[in-house]
């Protein structure tokens, strides 16, 4: 866990045996919004590729039967 946190994720849900971590962050849509009114809409393709590229990936770590961590993708709500 600590080495998780050592990479820059941050810890968004902890029970006994396992915890949520979610590495990188979302982009700031109220400045790309406010660059793209100052800039004539110039920056609205800026925005774009910085939507697609900056995501959040969360990282499930458990503690199974023998002890050891597992590292998974949790599944996504539909």
């Amino acid at each position: 866990m600590s080495r998780a946190v050592e990479q820059g994720a941050r810890l968004e849900y902890q029970s006994d045996f396992n915890a949520v971590v979610v590495f990188g962050t979302t982009p700031n849509h109220i400045l790309h919004l406010l660059l793209s009114v100052f800039t004539a809409g110039l920056w609205l393709i800026g925005w774009l590729v910085v939507t697609i590229t900056q995501r959040e990936k969360r990282v499930l770590l458990e503690i199974d039967d023998r002890g050891k961590l597992v590292m998974t993708e949790p599944q996504r709500r539909r």
